[in-house]
């Protein structure tokens, strides 16, 4: 089947619930889809880990399985985004289920597709997760609330609806989220980054990898000042690598995506995280985020079924 997206992942992903938390994102992403569309698969878990990891992707006829144990994702990642050979690539994470975002066979992604076609102003379009993640859980299944598109301020594109993302919070020139963008622009904007950001976090969060900065940030309120003067630069100067603007579709109407990423092996936490060391056997950090830590059981992972309120 000839695609016009490709579905992008990069983890690190060393021990049993990382990786279950992969096979549940692919089970529900490919729930009743073809598989045979392009992967790229980037993966930083040491060899052993890897191979194991590998594993889930058997089924993929049209798999890139990268094992790459360079640490900072950037560097690991751009070193072969020049792989992806389609017009539009879909970044998605690792530890998210996705209940029907690629519903009727890939329809929903062409959709998006179709108005990133037409409404060229659009920067690139976020799946992502739902606001309230308030889970109730009975034996094996995970009671999660719906979306709510009632108070959204829709627009419309030859009768789809979408609306603006920065009606309702701040905009990210670097999300580390689920979101469809063109492929062009995509390797521009890691590109970018990477030259001026170390990780995810220090992306998202405007602390910039240059010893000035490091300086500057010890100082709250200077620092403060400074990230701000930062964005308005880079909106201005490199509108054409960073993200200026962020639309959700009606795909997330009948999709939904949930956060079930409670244990994480990231390395470098800084002050504020969302994140603590993990004491226990599967070392790295986990999410400080309660209603995230029902995911930390690997009984329940292993026979988890999701249900809408």
């Amino acid at each position: 089947m000839n695609s016009d997206f490709t579905i992008f992942f990069t983890f690190f992903a060393n021990g049993e619930i990382r990786r279950k938390y992969i096979e549940i994102a692919l089970k529900t992403l490919f729930a009743k889809n073809d598989k045979n569309i392009p992967i790229l698969v980037i993966d930083s878990s040491s060899k052993n880990y890897s191979k194991s990891n590998k594993t889930l992707f058997l089924d993929f006829p049209n798999l890139t399985f990268i094992n790459d144990t360079e640490k900072n994702p950037f560097i690991r990642c751009n070193k072969y985004l020049h792989l992806i050979k389609t017009k539009y690539v879909i970044r998605l994470l690792e530890d998210c289920a996705y209940l029907n975002l690629l519903g009727n066979n890939f329809q929903n992604i062409r959709n998006d597709i179709n108005l990133l076609e037409r409404n060229k102003a659009i920067n690139v379009i976020q799946y992502p997760i739902i606001d309230e993640q308030k889970f109730r859980v009975e034996e094996n299944i995970v009671f999660y609330p719906k979306n709510d598109f009632s108070k959204k301020k829709l627009l419309s594109d030859q009768g789809y609806f979408y609306y603006d993302r920065s009606d309702e919070t701040k905009i990210y020139h670097y999300l580390c989220n689920n979101i469809l963008y063109r492929t062009k622009f995509f390797i521009k904007h890691w590109k970018y980054i990477s030259s001026r950001y170390e990780n995810h976090n220090s992306a998202e969060s405007g602390d910039l990898k240059f010893i000035f900065y490091k300086f500057i940030s010890n100082f709250r309120y200077l620092s403060s000042i400074f990230r701000l003067v930062n964005r308005y630069f880079e909106k201005i100067f490199y509108s054409d690598c960073v993200i200026t603007n962020i639309f959700i579709t009606q795909t997330m109407k009948t999709s939904d995506v949930i956060h079930i990423g409670y244990h994480s092996t990231e390395e470098n936490i800084k002050r504020n995280s969302i994140r603590k060391i993990d004491n226990t056997k599967n070392k790295g950090t986990v999410s400080i985020l309660q209603n995230l830590k029902v995911f930390n059981n690997i009984k329940l992972l292993n026979n988890i079924k999701f249900k809408s309120e």
